[in-house]
């Protein structure tokens, strides 16, 4: 079972500009670019590089260690489509971001939309 957790405010985001937050210890790397907003796990699959302080151009998140470039929607690495980043299904609802956490391995993949119809799976789990 998994639930749909309030994680930042929309307005806390930047344009091209990461922020992350943590979930159980979980660190998540929060994107935005126009109406799209991304989630993935805060770290490169290269050498654990803090993906949240990277910037988003075009859908592709580069890290800001070695400048490794990531698909900020499949998670995979742009040079080796084998290495990926876990991603993160993400709505938004009055402005507020919510993320879900899958449970187990499930592999996940980040929805993105501003303001889309958020049903009342948030409340049921």
């Amino acid at each position: 079972m998994s639930i749909w957790t309030p994680v930042a405010m929309l307005t806390d985001l930047s344009e091209s500009t990461g922020k992350m937050v943590e979930i159980d210890g979980l660190e998540i790397a929060l994107f935005k670019e126009g109406e799209t907003v991304y989630a993935l796990d805060n770290e490169c699959p290269h050498r654990q590089g803090p993906i949240s302080e990277g910037e988003l151009n075009d859908g592709i998140v580069t890290c800001p260690w070695h400048a490794w470039d990531i698909n900020a929607v499949t998670g995979e690495v742009v040079y080796n489509p084998r290495l990926k980043s876990k991603t993160y299904p993400c709505k938004i609802m009055d402005g507020v971001i919510f993320l879900e956490i899958p449970d187990g391995d499930q592999e996940a993949t980040c929805v993105v939309k501003k303001d889309d119809e958020f049903d009342a799976a948030i409340q049921s789990g």
